[in-house]
């Protein structure tokens, strides 16, 4: 999950200042923790800690007014919230956590739609939610990326058969809906030859960087694992709070690398297999 926090950071001062090419630097002063992050701890302490999905996703947002769309902006100042029906990609950026915390695929993709359904409750978003979740299990089985590939395609009917360069070729407008982020964020993960050259390739091809390099990090993660250097100045970032709730969901994750179970704190220790 911390691989998506990662995303989210380095994405950030690119969403709107986008570079179309993966030379960049990963950190710079306007680098920042966005909604992306907000969410997904927000759905991480849901999960862990047997909370109400909206009370809680309301109560970490009004805590943290990094900036929202319009829509889920009045769903959170909502008494009574409803869903409104979105195809956007913040379904998806939010849920990795779904995917760290179960075993059982079928259980996760109910899960997940669970979740996606008290905002986004559009068949786009649900696809993109259990097409997401679905990579991310079979990431965790090691299936290999070319078979993935397949089996996306063949299930969620995603173009696959495309790589990073095709894609951003082409990539010239600032996508928000799942049919045009989700498929190009497993890819920049499946097309990577690490974790790092997954977020480069996520943030390269411009769009809603952010949004896109949080899909992939969380992916990415459970792939290659994250540098240590990494985890660490991801942390710098981040409060007592939210550094509890990533502690917390390592200690209870499944999830393990080299063997051993993520131990991030103890000192920081996290290294790709």
């Amino acid at each position: 999950m911390l691989g998506a926090i990662v995303g989210d950071i380095i994405g950030s001062s690119y969403e709107f200042n986008n570079i179309k090419s993966k030379k960049f630097p990963l950190w710079i002063t306007q680098s920042k923790i966005t909604d992306d992050s907000i969410c997904t701890l927000a759905v991480a302490d849901s999960l862990l800690n047997r909370k109400p999905i909206v009370k809680t996703l309301q109560s970490w947002c009004r805590q943290y007014p990094v900036g929202y769309g319009k829509k889920f902006q009045e769903w959170i100042d909502s008494p009574s919230p409803k869903p409104y029906r979105s195809w956007g990609n913040g379904a998806v950026m939010r849920i990795s956590p779904v995917g760290f915390l179960y075993e059982n695929l079928k259980t996760a993709l109910q899960k997940g739609c669970e979740i996606t359904n008290i905002t986004h409750n559009h068949p786009m978003s649900l696809k993109g939610v259990c097409a997401y979740l679905t990579t991310m299990f079979l990431l965790k089985k090691k299936i290999s990326p070319i078979t993935i590939k397949k089996i996306i395609q063949k299930k969620y009917h995603y173009d696959m058969d495309r790589s990073v360069d095709d894609i951003r070729e082409t990539y010239n407008k600032f996508y928000v809906n799942c049919d045009r982020t989700v498929p190009e964020a497993i890819l920049c993960t499946l097309n990577a030859t690490s974790f790092e050259d997954a977020i480069r390739n996520a943030v390269s091809l411009g769009g809603d960087s952010d949004t896109i390099a949080c899909m992939t990090g969380a992916l990415a993660e459970i792939q290659f694992g994250i540098p240590s250097e990494i985890s660490q100045k991801t942390l710098s970032y981040m409060d007592e709070k939210m550094k509890a709730i990533i502690k917390q969901l390592y200690q209870q994750s499944p999830i393990q690398i080299n063997s051993q179970r993520v131990n991030l704190f103890h000192p920081i220790n996290y290294h790709g297999r």
